[in-house]
This record gives C-alpha cells, structure tokens and sequence, in this order.
C-alpha cells in the first residue's frame, strides 16, 4: 500500500511503510475454523482478560508483598532479556543512532483506519509500542511509529552523545523531519510524546552539559536547574501542534532499575525485595512535576505511568507474575501488553471494540 506524498515531502525523500502488528500477522490463516482455534486465545479472549486501570493498581499493591520470584514468571526466568524485548520489526522502528533519515514511517494498529496516533520519541518511548499498538487497533487508530535511540521528542536543542563523544545531529536532523512529516503524510490526531531524561545531555558551544549526574551505584542524580533545558524544549515540541486539532500526550517517565532485571532476579529468587527500586531513587519527581506543569501549560495532557509500577516506598520487579523490565533501563515488552488497557482508559481510548461484543 502507498500513500500519495506531498511536493515537500518527497523533497525529503521520505516514503511510507505500512507495517502491521505480529498479532495482526498471527490472526491470518487459511486453514479452517478447527485449526484456528487450536491455535491459542484469540486476541479477543486476551483482551478481556487484561486488568483496567485499578485492578493494576491492586496488583502493584500485592505485588509489595511478594517475596518469591513466582514459577510462572511471564518471561520465563532466563528468557526476560530476549523475550521482553521488542520484536524485531518493532526494534526496526527504533531507529538506530547514526540513522537520521527518516525514509519509512513504521505503521501498527489498525492499518485501514482513518484515525492516526504518532507516537515520537527515543528508546523509552519506543518500550511502549505493543502497548500503544493494541490499543489503536481496537479503538479504530493508525498508530505511526517515529522514535529514534537516545533521541527524545525535544525541538531546539542539539543532544549530546556520550558513547562517541560528539554533537548528535543525527537526532536533532531526525525530530526536525518528523515535524516535517506531521503535516505533510502523518496528519495525527493524537500525539503521544515520550523521552528519558536520565544520562541525557545537550550541546553548548560544543561540548556536553548534562542534565543531571550518574553515580557510581548506577544511580543518577538530576540537576534541576539544567532540566529547565529539557522542560523549555518540550514546551516548543508540543507547540508545533497548535496549528492542528491533534491532541498532545506527554507520557511520564517509568522508574529507573539499578539492576538489570534478568541477572536479578536469578540471583534472588526468594528476595524479590532485593530487585526492587524505591522512588527515591529510581523516581525523578521534581522532573516529573516540571514536565506535568510543561505540559499542561502548553496545552498537553500528561500521562504518568507511576501509579502502575509503584506503591508508596516501593516500585516492585515483579507485578502480577510478571518481571516489569527487561535490562536495568526498559519496561518488559509482555508487562507493557499486559496493562495496555490501562494505558489506553489514561489516553481516553477506552472503548475497546473487543470488550463491547
């Protein structure tokens, strides 16, 4: 399938790929009905069993008081590095740091819908692309994938890049084309922003000023006077919405683990208290509150994901026998899924076609 490109977009030598979901793929066969219900829970059947937004909750707060690793660990115990990582055409869509060309637009969801969501951002919104794309193609949504490694949705700054030691324009070409392709193939009706703060850092006159400092526990300590940086160029991204109807998401920051999820969880199996992380160390909250008054002042509804990762003192690893991360940076691909609903009811898309049967 392709879609027709305007003068100025074909200038940026931007084509479209039209992408669709694994489940989608999963759901097409040519065998008869017997061999389609051998096949597994349809993703109706799975739908319906996915926890709303307060049953999350409930399960955040049983999940304080679980001590053991459960045998059912979803992934499996040894398997949550490459299990809980996105797919590889997922991961295709992550696009990768020396890549500044934006020549495909990856898309999930609902592939003939007329409705778009454009989900722009680094790697840590890219983590919540199975979420974002099951709930678009059950509410009747597009969902086009722009996101790019290390590069946050941040328009006027140039980032810095740490593993080379050098300017990254690669991302600031990149957010530049996405504004681009907003209004030329994109037309969103619904945007949803997300970026990691922590290690990041911009270029001023040619070197690095980090927004915060990382220790040597592999903990990181923000400086909120440099995070006004980050707060003012958030408020220019979403400001290059205001001349369209799209809706403006920010989606908040997951905690931060210390720990690489799988080694830890190996190593303590009866201690599960042990791979936790509290907010006081994996939690920004002074970021977090800058960026939920950016937003809002901005015109931008902010989304945080807190109250289903964390209960009080503790944001646990392990929640409804699922392990929460993958590595010690990335929520799990299956726990994302598994409480995708709940993301959805937060984005006012909760009326799944699935549940309504």
């Amino acid at each position: 399938m392709s879609v027709p490109l305007s003068a100025r977009a074909r200038r940026t030598a931007v084509a479209l790929l039209l992408a669709t979901t694994v489940a989608v793929l999963a759901g097409c066969s040519s065998g008869d009905d017997d061999d389609v219900k051998d096949k597994g829970p349809s993703a109706e059947e799975i739908l319906r069993s996915l926890p709303d937004a307060a049953q999350v909750e409930s399960m955040v707060t049983e999940a304080v008081d679980t001590s053991e690793v459960p045998e059912d660990l979803v992934p499996g115990q040894g398997l949550i590095a490459r299990s809980g990582a996105l797919t590889s055409l997922e991961q295709r869509c992550a696009r990768d740091y020396g890549y500044a060309l934006i020549d495909e637009i990856c898309i999930f969801g609902d592939p003939a819908a007329d409705r778009t969501i454009l989900l722009w951002g680094d790697s840590r919104a890219a983590m919540w692309m199975p979420a974002l794309s099951r709930i678009a193609e059950q509410t009747g949504y597009r969902l086009a994938v722009l996101t790019k490694l290390g590069c946050p949705p941040l328009l006027g700054e140039t980032p810095w890049l740490a593993a080379e030691s050098r300017p990254y324009a690669e991302c600031t070409q990149f957010n530049g084309r996405v504004t681009e392709l907003v209004d030329d193939v994109v037309k969103p009706d619904m945007v949803v922003l997300a970026g990691a703060v922590r290690s990041f850092a911009v270029t001023d006159d040619g070197e690095p000023r980090a927004l915060g400092q990382g220790n040597a526990d592999n903990t990181w300590t923000p400086d909120e006077d440099a995070d006004e940086i980050w707060q003012k160029s958030l408020s220019r991204t979403i400001a290059s919405f205001d001349h369209n109807d799209a809706k403006v998401f920010v989606l908040g920051e997951a905690p931060y683990p210390t720990q690489d999820a799988g080694t830890c969880l190996a190593e303590h199996p009866d201690a599960l208290d042990e791979c936790s992380v509290t907010p006081e160390v994996g939690v920004y909250d002074e970021h977090n509150a800058a960026e939920k008054a950016t937003a809002e002042d901005a015109g931008a509804t902010y989304v945080s994901p807190l109250p289903w990762l964390c209960k009080d003192d503790v944001c646990p690893a392990v929640i409804d026998e699922h392990a929460v991360y993958r590595d010690s940076f990335h929520l799990n691909r299956e726990f994302v899924l598994h409480i995708s609903r709940a993301l959805g009811s937060a984005l006012g898309l909760d009326d799944w076609k699935a549940l309504a049967k």
